[in-house]
């Protein structure tokens, strides 16, 4: 059953309420690096455009000190695939 108050957002605001909760991940590099520390993820999908497959995440602190830990590794930004597709 869907709760009333998503039934009443625009698809922007519901978009960026999933961006908020979840982390949308399309890179095999990062869903390796979660896994080897043990983040599981919640689902694993395909995009029904591309046909990658992508992990969804729950946003917790443990998960945004590990994506630190990943950026300063390799020494680069955190993949803009994190963010929900348009």
């Amino acid at each position: 059953m869907i709760p009333t108050q998503t039934m009443n957002m625009s698809q922007k605001d519901f978009k960026a309420m999933l961006k908020d909760r979840f982390i949308f991940c399309y890179s095999c590099e990062l869903m390796n690096f979660l896994r080897h520390r043990n983040i599981r993820y919640l689902v694993k999908g395909v995009h029904e455009n591309t046909l990658n497959p992508f992990w969804v995440f729950d946003r917790t602190d443990e998960i945004s000190d590990i994506l630190a830990d990943y950026k300063d590794r390799h020494n680069k930004d955190i993949p803009k695939d994190l963010e929900f597709p348009a």
